[in-house]
């Protein structure tokens, strides 16, 4: 019983790391497209972490 809940914690913890390097790759690309890839970088690392602490509320 206590192998299952270790499993469910790393799916979990899996999960919320997609969030952040999906809006990563989006920041870098629209960064890469308004030609500033700093700004790209940097939005999509707030939006990651704003998507990641919005799941964590969550029950």
């Amino acid at each position: 019983m206590n192998n299952e809940n270790s499993e469910k914690e790393k799916n979990d913890r899996k999960k919320e790391n997609n969030y952040l390097a999906i809006a990563l790759s989006l920041g870098v690309v629209f960064g890469i497209l308004a030609d500033n890839l700093a700004l790209g970088l940097a939005l999509g690392v707030a939006i990651g972490c704003l998507l990641d602490i919005r799941k964590e509320k969550k029950p």
